[in-house]
């Protein structure tokens, strides 16, 4: 019962992990392309 538990957190904070850097990276690309958006709008 507990291994079974703890094998499912496991799985949990796996999960949270990715999710958590695919969202990290969502918002790197989003940053970045506002920062070139404004550059580019400056240029101009």
């Amino acid at each position: 019962m507990i291994k079974a538990l703890s094998a499912n957190l496991d799985e949990i904070e796996t999960a949270a992990l990715v999710s958590y850097a695919y969202i990290s990276y969502d918002l790197d690309q989003y940053s970045s392309a506002i920062e070139t958006h404004i550059c580019v709008s400056i240029a101009l």
